[in-house]
């Protein structure tokens, strides 16, 4: 039901039920009042390479080269290392991305890992 009410005070006009409210105005469930606040967004958190497990495969990570303004971003497929790097293989691209073991943890070449948790 609508009304059209005009003022006589101001030159405001109103369309819809001033009585909605009322009729709706029910009590809360008490689901509606134990509902736990809804989740943040996820954040990415920088993880070392050497930290990487079975549980990331899944995950969407972000590679970000500092001396480069290059970045990856994409799911983790696959996971392998060696003696020289740790490998980290993303869906939908040709060639993984190789941590070196002893390269410096921040050098300015060298890739950062974010994952998405």
């Amino acid at each position: 039901m609508l009304h059209r009410v005009e003022r006589s005070s101001d030159d405001s006009q109103y369309f819809g039920d001033d009585r909605a409210w009322s009729a709706d105005s029910g009590q809360a469930s008490l689901r509606d009042m134990t509902a736990a606040p809804p989740a943040l967004p996820p954040q990415p958190t920088e993880v070392a390479p050497e930290d990487l497990s079975a549980h990331h495969l899944g995950q969407r990570v972000t590679i970000k080269w500092d001396s480069e303004h290059r970045y990856d971003i994409g799911t983790i497929e696959a996971i392998s290392a060696d003696s020289a790097a740790i490998t980290v293989k993303l869906a939908g691209f040709e060639a993984p991305v190789s941590f070196p073991r002893e390269a410096p943890r921040r050098g300015p070449a060298g890739p950062r890992l974010y994952v998405w948790i």
